[in-house]
């Protein structure tokens, strides 16, 4: 069943900030959602923390090589599946 909504978090090596965010997403009382961390191309103590995030079926991390544009996560609108798409700024 697909998602009724989607939390898109772009990143660029500010792994305190997505923290936060992703701690945000997490405690949300509505459960159907699904987050896509969209990795610019970070350093290992985001990736690794990207990679502990993957063990959560809600989350899905999109790894793209380093580009510093945020739009490139915007163009790839195959990458949701849910009808209701929410951004958070960039975190990079």
């Amino acid at each position: 069943m697909e998602p009724q909504v989607t939390v898109v978090v772009p990143s660029y090596n500010r792994v305190q900030y997505l923290r936060q965010a992703v701690e945000s997403v997490l405690a949300q009382t509505f459960r159907d959602w699904e987050l896509i961390l969209a990795d610019d191309g970070s350093g290992l103590e985001t990736t690794s923390y990207l990679q502990e995030l993957e063990q959560c079926s809600q989350v899905r991390v999109l790894r793209l090589q380093h580009c510093g544009n945020p739009s490139v996560v915007r163009q790839r609108r195959a990458t949701r599946r849910a009808w209701q798409v929410h951004r958070l700024p960039g975190l990079g």
